[in-house]
């Protein structure tokens, strides 16, 4: 196995990627910033340019998403798109924000109210209902929580809706939404019925759950 890289080896690592990533910021337009600060708040998630545009309100990412790539902003998977892994962390500190927050929120809200979601997307789903969250941020939470189980098959990746479905009890619990509450309750006990040894859900899931990952 490869030996750990020391803590003062990770902190020079982390400053020389900071320094890089504020040069490319400084060259890039608005427009670019704004599909970083997209990616960077979806977290590890692979997005879709429809996505993207969705929550950037640009209908013309095409050519700049290959710049970005490019430049070793971004990497690709098929027609899908997230921060290349040395940018994520310097880009989510710089460009994340309350705004961009509110409009990723309330764009994964609508794709999936629509029926667009599909189980690529249910990472997004994960990153985007830890947010939610993190900042209390309940009744988004709740409705984008809801309208994902509603489209998607909960029958893959147990673990992850398991997660999202623990946030929305909370959520319900903090709306004091009995109704919801109860729904998302009856979910989890069968989730935890049909999930893998060692994976269970119940009334005393722990906190960090509710966080995204890091």
């Amino acid at each position: 196995p490869r030996a750990p890289i020391a803590p003062v080896a990770e902190a020079r690592i982390s400053e020389r990627d900071d320094a890089w990533v504020e040069d490319e910021l400084r060259s890039l337009d608005a427009g670019a910033r704004e599909v970083l600060a997209a990616l960077a708040i979806c977290g590890r998630a692979w997005l879709s340019v429809d996505q993207l545009s969705e929550i950037t309100g640009s209908s013309e990412l095409a050519l700049m998403l290959a710049e970005l790539e490019r430049r070793g902003l971004v990497v690709r998977d098929e027609d899908r798109y997230r921060l290349a892994p040395p940018a994520h962390g310097p880009l989510k500190r710089l460009l994340a924000s309350v705004d961009v927050t509110d409009r990723a929120l309330r764009a994964f809200i609508r794709i999936a109210e629509d029926g667009r979601l599909t189980l690529d997307d249910l990472d997004a789903v994960v990153e985007l209902t830890g947010i939610a969250a993190q900042t209390r941020r309940w009744k988004e939470l709740l409705r984008l929580a809801e309208a994902a189980e509603t489209t998607l098959s909960t029958t893959h990746r147990v673990e992850e809706w398991i997660e999202i479905v623990e946030r929305r009890r909370v959520a319900a619990r903090a709306l004091r939404d009995r109704d919801a509450e109860r729904r998302a309750e009856r979910e989890l006990e069968r989730l935890g019925a049909s999930a893998p040894a060692g994976v269970g859900a119940g009334p005393h899931v722990g906190m960090s759950m509710l966080w995204p990952r890091r």
